[in-house]
């Protein structure tokens, strides 16, 4: 950063301190605009009156570090991102710093996340639509995994409509470059149409009652919406009453409860309305009715004790119910079976900050135990030097690197949440997870770089492989990290799927084979997970880890969880003590 970048960062922060600049609450906007035009615009027009992009996106990048220290003032950090964007987004060298403008707008003032998100779009659109050759391929794949991933994430959310206009705008981009993902953008729009239809009509029907409250048919119509097609008995529970149907008034809010909450006779009593709700269901419909029936049944199971002709017949249901669930409709470009959204249906998770001995469990670095918390400090060749401090010299890149191992190892399928404060510095904060016979890193802010993603991938580190974000962390501001790993053989071949969330946000959806991946530069090994920082203090808050689907958890105490897996049933017997670990789990949660 050069002196006069600096000074004026160093400007803003002061003003914000001190309080020198403040207005009325009806002319901050206009404030807002002097305050910048008083402290950038001279160098805004600079930087515009040049041929070269580089001091345009020099720039950019200064006014989106002034943002990051302006919380006090919301009205101001707008403009800085707003401006940053405007010079940043003129040159496809610029666009990484565009795009962190808007994202780092949606993080700061949620007020402005549409008009933010409808920027980022038009930045990747620009840059499908001014390539040629080769580069239109990079950057219509580019433009199109955009797309996907918003739209997934509005899948997630059951915004089927939303979702929709996404999947229809790839569709012309996926063929125009042939792109290998066209046929899984054909069966997006084919599955999820109807479910968007079915969200059409629900808010044809919620109008409907906002001009008649007491319409019987919008009633109805709303609760078996909301029941079949959302997969939503919490949602439909609220248009049971004035229906009339006395069978749906009474099982609906059983449907809302935990598991552990029903009896044998209430969880049979799901469990055949719900076979039965999957007959006339929309076909994206039939796997959750069908996935309920069958989890209702093995609670019926596990609950009834007497071996009389109701369990006999429960047992063959199950069977039935299988062999249906076989047949139904599964959301495209997923191998995976159906995982229904049952309340209280997940397995145990694990404490594993509370297991931790810093002393014993450290690979590098002085971790330590801090109430509640597990620290390490920046190293002071760090802290004094930075990078270099860290990377080079008599010190050695060892005085910046800490790394904890967890007191854990883990095979299968398994979800990990950490959340963590980046204390000071500006290095990596990754986590090191095991992913079949391979690992990777999930990392943060890579050696302060403002990207993030799956480090060793192909070779590459997080800064520049294809599940690369721009996503930088800011100091003293609290961040869950969520990632699941699940794992399959095919082919002869180890093939994996990983989801990394920061504060629920989607930011790696990888899939791909193991061998692709590599824990370069770490001493884990095997099954190990872990922590590594890079030229940063780190408090840990929080680190639970759920093994998923069959997955199983081992901890150096001998402690041993596996996780219920309703796929691996052969026999009764089978089903029997899956269903007994699965409400062991929930009652020990």
């Amino acid at each position: 950063m050069n002196r006069y970048f600096r000074g004026r960062a160093l400007m803003i922060a002061g003003l914000f301190v001190c309080g020198a600049i403040v207005t009325a609450s009806t002319a901050e906007a206009a404030s807002a605009i002097a305050t910048f035009n008083e402290l950038f615009g001279k160098e805004v027009k600079r930087v515009k009156s040049t041929s070269e992009a580089a001091d345009d996106i020099q720039l950019a990048d200064q006014l989106i570090t002034a943002a990051k220290s302006s919380d006090d003032r919301k009205d101001l950090q707008t403009v800085l991102l707003e401006q940053a964007y405007n010079l940043a987004s003129t040159t496809p060298d610029g666009y990484d710093s565009a795009e962190s403008a808007m994202r780092l707008l949606i993080e700061k003032v949620p007020a402005k996340q549409k008009v933010a998100e409808a920027k980022i779009v038009a930045l990747y659109k620009r840059g499908y639509e001014r390539s040629t050759g080769d580069a239109k391929k990079d950057a219509g794949e580019q433009y199109l995994s955009f797309l996907l991933n918003e739209a997934d994430d509005k899948l997630k959310a059951k915004d089927y409509a939303g979702a929709m206009l996404l999947f229809q705008r790839a569709r012309p981009i996926s063929f125009a470059i042939r792109s290998d993902r066209k046929d899984e953008v054909l069966a997006k729009i084919e599955f999820y149409s109807v479910l968007a239809k079915s969200q059409q009509r629900i808010e044809i029907y919620q109008k409907r009652l906002e001009a008649n409250p007491w319409d019987k048919t919008a009633h109805t119509a709303l609760f078996d919406l909301y029941l079949v097609d959302m997969d939503d008995p919490a949602a439909a529970m609220k248009y049971s009453k004035i229906m009339g149907d006395e069978k749906k008034s009474k099982l609906v809010p059983l449907a809302a409860k935990n598991l552990e909450e029903l009896t044998d006779a209430q969880a049979l009593e799901l469990a055949g309305w719900y076979e039965e709700l999957a007959g006339p269901a929309i076909p994206p419909a039939k796997a959750p009715m069908l996935s309920r029936a069958k989890v209702y049944t093995a609670v019926f199971l596990e609950k009834h004790e007497s071996d009389d002709i109701q369990k006999a017949a429960a047992t063959l249901s199950l069977k039935r119910i299988d062999e249906s669930l076989a047949k139904a409709p599964l959301p495209p470009a997923s191998g995976e079976a159906y995982v229904p959204q049952v309340k209280g249906s997940a397995g145990k998770a694990i404490d594993v900050l509370a297991k931790i001995n810093p002393e014993r469990d450290k690979i590098s670095g002085n971790w330590v135990r801090e109430g509640k918390t597990v620290k390490v400090k920046r190293s002071e060749a760090s802290r004094r030097f930075g990078d270099f401090g860290g990377r080079f010299g008599r010190f050695g890149r060892s005085n910046s690197l800490a790394q904890l191992r967890f007191p854990y190892e883990i095979k299968g399928d398994y979800n990990l949440q950490v959340k963590f404060v980046r204390e000071d510095g500006d290095g990596t904060v990754a986590v090191a997870v095991p992913v079949g016979d391979s690992g990777v890193r999930v990392a943060l802010d890579f050696a302060g770089d403002g990207k993030s993603g799956l480090s060793d991938l192909k070779g590459e580190d997080a800064r520049r492989n294809e599940s690369t974000v721009n996503l930088g962390l800011t100091n003293r501001r609290v961040y869950t990290l969520d990632v699941t790993v699940s794992v399959k053989d095919k082919d002869g071949e180890q093939n994996a799927k990983i989801i990394a969330k920061l504060d629920g946000k989607s930011f790696v959806k990888w899939e791909g084979k193991t061998s692709d991946l590599d824990r370069r530069d770490t001493r884990f090994s095997g099954n190990e997970i872990g922590v590594t920082t890079y030229n940063s203090g780190v408090a840990l808050g929080a680190v639970k880890l759920r093994p998923l689907n069959g997955g199983e958890a081992k901890g150096l105490d001998g402690e041993a969880v596996k996780a219920p897996n309703l796929a691996d049933v052969n026999s009764e017997e089978d089903l029997e003590k899956i269903i007994r670990d699965r409400l062991q789990g929930l009652n020990n949660d």
